[in-house]
């Protein structure tokens, strides 16, 4: 990956759309829902995580909202801070890259150490994106497994991990506004009240994680 001689100025740009705020908005309904709906079937009795008819539905609801917002949130960023030649190759880079290696062509001293939760929750959680647009089934012939499948790496019974998805694009910024306070960070401030802590009810493990 090549250094780019010019890197775009930011504080030139005059406007961009900005999805990542309807996305922002979307994780935070769905998050809402979810804690509604765990409170109502913690009521009922005990929680079966991977049942059907328990939380696991919505949660996939936030691990692919929150999925989507953390790539259009970095894509947002490095389209205003590099130019045409070199985002046309950077932006087909993974959204994992994006995050822990792109910013480093422009950001001396940027990054995100590869044993540091940030980058452990960054990468589970699009493992955890990619196996659930890709889902593939496990098949059995009588007792012998034909075919592993991968529906395990999504089946999310940690409510720790899922408030840790909730606000990771929160902690990613944070963590990119220590290296980066040019106009480009503008974006920071903006998403941060739709991802507004909700009121947490009864779900456990619910303190937001530090970075």
């Amino acid at each position: 990956m090549n250094k780019p001689q010019e890197p775009a100025n930011p504080d030139t740009v005059t406007g961009f759309t900005a999805q990542y705020i309807t996305l922002a908005m979307a994780l935070s309904i769905a998050m809402n829902e979810y804690l509604e709906e765990y409170d109502r079937l913690s009521r009922e009795g005990p929680l079966d995580p991977e049942s059907c008819s328990g939380p696991e539905p919505r949660r996939i609801t936030i691990v692919v909202l929150g999925a989507a917002l953390c790539e259009s949130t970095i894509n947002t960023y490095l389209s205003l801070k590099l130019d045409p030649a070199c985002w046309g190759v950077l932006g087909r880079t993974s959204t994992v890259e994006k995050w822990t290696t792109v910013p480093k062509l422009f950001l001396r001293d940027y990054s995100i150490p590869a044993d540091s939760p940030l980058h452990g929750d960054l990468k589970d959680l699009f493992e955890c994106r990619n196996s659930i647009m890709h889902s593939k089934p496990e098949v059995y012939e009588g007792k012998k497994k034909r075919h592993k499948g991968n529906g395990r790496a999504w089946r999310v019974s940690d409510d720790a991990w899922v408030n840790r998805t909730y606000d990771l694009v929160l902690r990613l910024l944070e963590h990119l506004a220590k290296f980066d306070r040019s106009g480009a960070m503008t974006h920071y401030s903006s998403i941060q009240p739709y991802l507004s802590i909700p009121k947490w009810r009864s779900c456990p493990a619910a303190a937001r994680t530090e970075t």
